[in-house]
């Protein structure tokens, strides 16, 4: 990583540092947003559209820097005083890792957070929170680095942003890498503060490398993070302002696959985060407050920062999406968090505009086996769609939907029958995502052709019979 002495005097030098001077009243904290730059060792996680190596798109030293300068921010109006390892993200900023702890040292700082995110490195996907300490798991070398893990790991894990598969979890890094014996992480060891390594999520849970490229979501994490140290220092009253914050989801289409493998989604994730949603945080008179937007970065992150405490209205809408409403309730110096599902404006009745198999008299039967499929200009309700369909003759068999119930496939049980002309009816009871019905039944036929199963009637060489090999 291109370390050197010079490098080590630069950055000594370079070290950014709080305005005020430190007093005992006044904790120190020492912030290290891991790694540092675009290169192979910064963590790229190459998600759509962007490509291999791109710097726009999800790069775990991006998302660190953005929490480390959003925790600073925050840690400086809360009266901390605060040393960071860097300000930028570029490959001179990738120092060794016994730099950033000898700077650590030579600052004097009373706790160090190296702050990260995770990632299984399997296809197995996996998305919670994780902080580490030098020793052994209950056995910290440094004393009260465990009660810094444990005073952190609420607020991060109180998230609901994000979409958590497991429990957080708090190790002594010997104790989990017992493989490299008491060698331990190389921010922790040496480190005289008290110190902890934070993995804030798994950046290789698709839906949450799309969330870390959003500056909301990143700022946040440095709020908890400001929250993790003002219960280890006593000082969680000692700040008046709150914040607002949350996801916003269409509250049915899918999320769009758009990786070359389809990527594992849970629990809400599997809902399309909203583009260019507009949220308003209104008080109790109407007045606006504050206004943010959600980005085009598929994550629906939007957030309120430093609201004074009170009952406010949330209202989030977006061009495509009714506008929804809520009541949330803002606390001094704590999250306030309300996530939106919002209902798309579909302005015209559902029709369906294609369908298979597209038959007319004089035209060839159709295979027995072939699916009927319906497409629509709406995402259609399930249960209104699928009791409208029928078929005369009747046939038993199954519904499938795709494309965020755009599209209909119904399979039957068996082949249809052979040399049968088939009417499918769909009743205009049939209704889209938004509760409107057709405005007229859809009615299509089709002919079957004179076969459906083929049978084995006779196989050669028969069991038991002579083969000559000549």
């Amino acid at each position: 990583m291109k370390k050197n002495f010079f490098k080590f005097a630069m950055m000594a030098l370079l070290a950014v540092f709080a305005v005020n001077i430190a007093t005992a009243q006044q904790p120190h904290v020492y912030i290290n947003p891991g790694h540092g730059g675009y290169d192979s060792d910064d963590r790229n996680m190459v998600i759509y559209p962007f490509t291999q190596g791109d710097s726009a798109g999800s790069w775990e030293s991006k998302s660190n820097l953005r929490k480390g300068l959003s925790l600073q921010e925050i840690l400086q109006k809360k009266g901390y005083k605060t040393s960071i390892s860097r300000v930028t993200n570029t490959t001179a900023d990738d120092l060794a890792l016994s730099t950033i702890v000898a700077l650590c040292n030579q600052s004097g700082a009373d706790v160090f957070y190296s702050v990260h995110s995770n990632a299984t490195g399997t296809s197995a996907r996996s998305n919670f929170p994780m902080v580490f300490y030098r020793g052994y798991t209950g056995s910290p070398q440094i004393t009260n680095a465990d009660v810094l893990a444990a005073d952190l790991e609420p607020y991060l894990y109180a998230s609901q942003s994000t979409v958590w598969t497991n429990n957080y979890q708090i190790w002594g890094d010997w104790s989990f890498r017992p493989e490299w014996g008491t060698q331990g992480y190389g921010v922790l060891r040496g480190n005289h503060a008290v110190a902890n390594l934070s993995e804030g999520s798994f950046h290789d849970y698709i839906p949450e490398a799309y969330r870390l490229l959003s500056w909301y979501y990143c700022w946040m994490e440095g709020w908890n993070i400001s929250l993790g140290a003002d219960k280890y220092f006593g000082r969680l009253d000692n700040y008046g302002l709150g914040v607002v914050t949350g996801n916003v989801r269409d509250d049915r289409l899918k999320r769009l696959q758009e990786c070359a493998q389809p990527f594992i989604v849970y629990g809400d994730d599997e809902l399309m985060p909203v583009h260019n949603a507009v949220a308003r945080l209104l008080d109790a008179n109407g007045n606006e407050v504050q206004r943010c937007q959600t980005d085009t970065l598929r994550n629906g992150i939007y957030l309120f920062k430093y609201v004074t405490p009170g009952t406010y209205t949330v209202e989030v809408g977006s061009p495509l999406h009714f506008t929804q409403t809520k009541t949330v309730t803002v606390a001094a110096n704590a999250p306030t968090y309300q996530n939106f599902f919002l209902k798309r404006v579909r302005d015209t009745p559902p029709e369906v505009v294609d369908y298979t198999p597209v038959w007319q008299d004089g035209d060839p039967a159709v295979k027995c086996s072939t699916p009927i499929i319906l497409t629509f200009n709406w995402d259609m309700d399930s249960l209104t769609t699928c009791s409208a369909f029928t078929l005369d003759p009747p046939v038993e068999g199954s519904f499938r939907w795709e494309d965020s119930y755009y599209r209909l496939i119904f399979t039957p049980d068996d082949a249809f029958e052979v040399n049968t002309r088939y009417t499918l009816t769909l009743k205009k009871t049939a209704e889209h995502g938004g509760g409107t019905p057709m405005d007229d039944d859809f009615v299509m036929e089709f002919e079957t052709q004179g076969r459906k199963h083929l049978k084995e009637l006779a196989v050669f060489p028969y069991e038991g019979a002579q083969v000559h090999l000549t």
